[in-house]
């Protein structure tokens, strides 16, 4: 992703993830009117209440922040999200126990939603550690190239890095670089050696380098 988009989306989703006054402003409008449709015990209502709460503001943040691994935007979003659910529970409550108290299920109903959810609680937490997974495994790719480009000592001055691939499933991961190199028998398997430890110097999980190379030729006209 280009810098600039990425600093357009971080401003973005600061300012979703704020708990400012507007959307403190669109929860209790929410909450007003989710407490009339229960009141009124009405569906179409309470969906209207839910198209009005500004929530979605602060989830998206909350999943750019786990896809991203900015924690502390993370919790600023999560924390917006926490109080307008506690805003919504505090204006409705009484609203809410006269319905459980009509229904014929009861609290108990409420205690099987809340026990059905659980699960999807469980889903988030494994979703925004795979998104954590998958930006880190994305620095450490960015990192890579940026190492095997700007130090291009290491593998050759004519050799030129046309493809990295990163297999995760090995143990240590396998590192493959894809060079297009002048000189046949260049890169040398020292020059791949010192390559590697250059790389495990700058990452915290060990990483092992495999150079692909094919020899280009210049053709010149006559």
């Amino acid at each position: 992703m280009e810098p600039q988009k990425l600093e357009r989306l971080n401003a973005q989703f600061e300012r979703d993830a704020r708990l400012d006054g507007v959307f403190v402003v669109l929860s209790l409008g929410a909450s007003l009117i989710a407490s009339l449709g229960l009141l009124a015990n009405s569906t179409a209502v309470v969906i209207g209440a839910m198209v009005v709460a500004p929530w979605i503001m602060p989830l998206r943040a909350a999943a750019f922040a786990g896809l991203m691994g900015r924690w502390r935007l993370f919790g600023q979003a999560v924390r917006s999200l926490a109080s307008g659910v506690l805003v919504l529970l505090g204006l409705s409550a009484p609203e809410l126990r006269q319905q459980l108290g009509r229904s014929q299920l009861g609290w108990s109903s409420l205690v099987l939603t809340l026990l059905l959810l659980l699960p999807l609680g469980g889903s988030f937490i494994d979703l925004a550690r795979k998104a954590q997974q998958t930006a880190q495994r994305q620095r450490i790719s960015d990192t890579l190239k940026a190492l095997l480009t700007d130090n291009r000592d290491l593998l050759g001055n004519q050799a030129y890095l046309a493809d990295l691939r990163i297999d995760w499933q090995r143990q240590p991961a396998l590192v493959v670089a894809v060079l297009r190199v002048r000189t046949p028998g260049y890169p040398t398997p020292e020059q791949v050696a010192q390559a590697e430890t250059l790389i495990n110097r700058h990452q915290a999980q060990r990483l092992r380098l495999v150079v692909e190379r094919s020899t280009t030729e210049l053709v010149l006209p006559r």
